[in-house]
């Protein structure tokens, strides 16, 4: 039996080749990236890689990292959303270095100061200290010191110290980590013109508001050292209203904020939007239903293939619909197509059309809005349009449209004169 597939799984990225499954053909972009790290690395830095939700960042990481892993660059990936169920983005952060260290001492020493500094332990001590001079249980930390700083005194002073001793600590010892030189085989010696560390966090703009914030704070403040790229794969305006959220406060200046901790922004190009259709078409099997032998017996020249990608190139190009929201449409018209017979025609144009309301009009019915459908973009060239717009909705798509296009009275919008 052969089935059809109902999303896109992730793409695989060969080790020698990691853009050779790249339809949307990002690795010229990949080549300035990697030039702007090669320009700023050296005095470390943080880029930000911004793009909707559904634009392809993760899988362009992926891509990304594999060809500078091939370039000999050492590189580190974080989904800061796998571990915000955690209270410490930092020892998480500090974990994924592992990967690439060579030197086990330098390492566990870094390890070490860490965990002195962390925001667990941190919360650890602010209670302890509490609990031991005042006698006070609570998890208002911020309010109990405030009420008793002149209490605390000159032990608190001391413990201060020490942590800015560790800090800095941890810093040296960073720095020794990321300036090992890559072609040394022995693990002992440390070049400053090596390359560097570039180490991603990707997912961030999903994670809770106080582990999006944490995670910012640990990487301006602790990992602001020479020769390692932080590179945030984020949908600003998302990672924004995180930031709002955490201060309780939907006027501030969230994107201002964010400024204080990304040295250079970068916007994830768009792709061709006809490229992914193509890509599409070939993932979903359309082939087999399209150009099946069977199918060619009654309809030799129609350009049914033609036609169908045409409009949906135009079509979601038109409607700015992102990468995801395109892929869910595709599978959707899959599924449809099996419910046509071999020697049923089909007018891709309108069938498509069709299949893209299904996917984008709720949002716009639950919220009690009008459903625009004027449709700037000429792309349809067919006969009987209200008797293939009544068949396609009764018959196969059973998508309950029949009464919105009657009530907005779909066929007055559309110029299908090309």
């Amino acid at each position: 039996m052969d089935f059809i597939k109902s999303k896109v799984l992730d793409i695989e990225v060969p080790e020698t080749n990691p853009f050779e499954n790249d339809a949307l053909k990002r690795e010229p972009f990949a080549q300035m990236m990697t030039h702007i790290v090669d320009m700023y690395g050296g005095n470390g830095c943080v880029l930000s890689l911004n793009g909707e939700w559904g634009t392809g960042k993760t899988t362009f990481i992926r891509m990304w990292k594999q060809k500078l892993d091939n370039e000999h660059y050492r590189t580190v990936y974080f989904n800061a959303w796998k571990y915000d169920y955690t209270d410490d983005p930092l020892m998480a952060i500090i974990s994924e270095l592992k990967a690439i260290s060579k030197d086990e001492k330098i390492f566990k020493s870094i390890a070490s100061c860490a965990g002195k500094i962390s925001w667990s332990v941190l919360t650890a001590v602010a209670k302890g200290i509490i609990v031991n001079k005042l006698g006070i249980q609570t998890d208002d930390i911020a309010e109990a010191i405030a009420k008793t700083v002149e209490t605390i005194g000159q032990d608190q002073i001391k413990a201060f110290e020490d942590q800015k001793q560790t800090l800095d600590d941890f810093k040296k010892q960073l720095q020794k980590f990321v300036t090992q030189d890559e072609s040394d085989k022995d693990k002992s010696s440390y070049s400053e013109g090596c390359k560097p560390v570039v180490f991603f966090i990707d997912e961030l703009d999903r994670c809770n508001p106080t582990y999006a914030v944490r995670t910012l704070e640990i990487v301006k403040h602790l990992f602001d050292v020479p020769n390692i790229v932080f590179v945030l794969s984020i949908n600003k305006q998302q990672l924004s209203c995180a930031i709002q959220g955490y201060y309780r406060s939907s006027n501030m200046d969230a994107i201002g904020y964010l400024k204080r901790f990304i040295d250079i922004e970068i916007d994830l190009p768009e792709c061709e939007m006809s490229d992914f259709c193509n890509y599409l078409y070939d993932y979903y099997g359309f082939k087999d239903f399209f150009e099946n032998t069977e199918r060619k017996q009654y309809f030799q020249h129609n350009g049914e293939t033609r036609s169908f990608v045409d409009a949906a190139s135009k079509l979601c190009g038109h409607k700015h619909l992102s990468l995801r929201s395109v892929e869910k449409i595709f599978a959707q018209c899959r599924l449809s197509l099996t419910d046509f017979k071999a020697n049923t025609y089909v007018v891709p144009d309108v069938f498509f059309y069709l299949c893209l309301l299904k996917s984008t009009k709720w949002d716009s019915e639950k919220n009690n809005q009008s459903v625009e459908l004027t449709l700037d973009c000429k792309v349809c060239d067919v006969k009987g349009m209200n008797e293939a717009l009544s068949w396609y909705v009764n018959r196969h798509l059973n998508i309950g449209l029949k009464p919105i296009l009657d009530r907005i009275e779909l066929l007055r919008t559309i110029d299908f004169n090309r």
